[in-house]
């Protein structure tokens, strides 16, 4: 029930064209030249978060509006599930660097989500620290599709637990943290951003029917 009362306060926010969702949620800066992306590559941000920016190689691939609301909507998910002490998680959403990537990333030592250890592979996504995430986006993917939420789970837990280490192993037992309730968050965000796009935008199906 709480899931489904923060989800129609983001539908009443987005009619009324305000990012400012509850009283801990605010538009920290006027709009400016610094939130437009111009040249791809560029670092742009993201309105309603302080220091939180985007890099993307297509700067139509996810507008800035999209990305502000899926923080928010993780963020209202995230709330509702586990709290917040001391505003740890919203402090550091608002202290983030995402990056689009168009071709997958190589990395050693990493896990699965049922903990398995591989030594060395290709990722459609990586939490660095809790202050940069990277997200393989190609074109033509939407945001819902990718691992951006995933990998905000890896630097909220970060953020939350004071650990530094984001919980690498997910549902693993090496490193505490991450349990199979963050992996169904993930899912239900996902289900969430989907609809709420769909809403105000259109669903992908019926913007390929209307392009025919």
């Amino acid at each position: 029930m709480h899931l489904i009362c923060f989800s129609i306060i983001v539908l009443t926010n987005l009619t009324l064209g305000c990012f400012t969702i509850s009283s801990k949620l605010h538009l920290f800066n006027k709009l400016d030249g610094t939130y437009d992306c111009v040249t791809p590559s560029e670092m742009t941000r993201i309105p309603g978060f302080q220091f939180t920016y985007q890099k993307q190689d297509n700067c139509k691939l996810y507008p800035k509006e999209k990305v502000a609301i899926a923080l928010n909507l993780f963020y209202l998910y995230w709330y509702a599930e586990f709290g917040d002490r001391a505003d740890a998680v919203l402090k550091n959403l608002n202290n983030l660097i995402i990056e689009y990537r168009v071709e997958k990333m190589s990395f050693k030592n990493g896990y699965r989500l049922n903990g398995e250890f591989v030594a060395e592979g290709t990722a459609i996504g990586l939490a660095h620290g809790k202050g940069l995430i990277q997200v393989y986006a190609p074109e033509g993917m939407e945001m819902y599709e990718t691992s951006f939420v995933h990998e905000l789970v890896h630097v909220s837990i970060n953020a939350s637990s004071g650990r530094n280490d984001g919980d690498p192993d997910h549902e693993g037992d090496k490193y505490p943290g991450w349990t199979s309730r963050h992996t169904q968050l993930i899912v239900e965000v996902n289900e969430a951003l989907q609809s709420i796009l769909e809403l105000k935008h259109g669903s992908k199906d019926q913007e390929q029917t209307d392009s025919r």
